[in-house]
């Protein structure tokens, strides 16, 4: 069924469409990948642990929705996905980005029955980071310290920590150095690999350096 408005997909000359909406979607995403786990959802959309039927890899892809209004800029839709890659190239510390596409939904029917705006959604397919999250990393330690912990244990984490922290901080100096500023960096958006290094990721409120006043003269 049509995502938006649920009406029956029908098959004609110029491909799938939906009988209510008359929408033709572009279906990359349900095509190409295999829904393992949905790894973190909020306001900007969710972000899925997928399987590339394409190449057998494992991806995180994240997926963001769009509304099309007359006033729908493609330009600013894929600032995102932008930075990402611009971020990235090949850091050993951010996460790799590998490509990002747009995908056009059929309209949503509000309960009067008249269409609104149509949306798009944007994927932004990544290296996935199996290794969870910092915020995961310290919650764990906050659990355990409760309960009681060794002092040696302690200094293990701090140093553990104190490492961690290093690699994030290259991570940024390298944005910095490519003109990029991360503006979101906390622990549920440093990831770590299954080797245990750290990635620095998630640049949906990045922006580049000389779109803010005065901050190149800070760099």
């Amino acid at each position: 069924a049509c995502e938006g408005c649920r009406g029956d997909w029908h098959v004609e000359d110029r491909g799938t469409s939906c009988k209510r909406c008359e929408t033709h979607p572009d279906l990359r995403f349900e095509h190409d990948f295999v829904k393992v786990k949905m790894l973190g959802e909020g306001s900007f959309g969710e972000v899925w642990h997928c399987h590339s039927r394409v190449d057998g890899q494992e991806y995180a892809v994240k997926v963001v929705q769009k509304v099309v209004t007359e006033s729908f800029k493609v330009e600013e839709a894929w600032e995102e996905a932008q930075m990402a890659a611009g971020a990235a190239t090949d850091h050993a510390h951010i996460v790799r980005y590998h490509t990002a596409w747009l995908q056009y939904r059929c309209a949503h029917i509000p309960a009067g029955g008249n269409f609104t705006d149509k949306t798009a959604n944007l994927y932004i397919q990544m290296q996935l980071c199996r290794g969870g999250t910092l915020y995961e990393w310290l919650r764990e330690r906050e659990i355990v310290m409760k309960k009681g912990v060794r002092s040696e244990e302690r200094w293990d984490w701090a140093h553990e920590m104190v490492n961690y922290m290093h690699q994030s901080l290259l991570a940024v100096v390298h944005m910095h150095t490519h003109g990029l500023i991360h503006r979101d960096i906390k622990p549920r958006n440093i990831f770590f690999t299954s080797g245990g290094s750290v990635r620095l990721g998630d640049f949906g409120l990045a922006t580049f350096a000389w779109d803010n006043a005065g901050v190149n003269s800070v760099l």
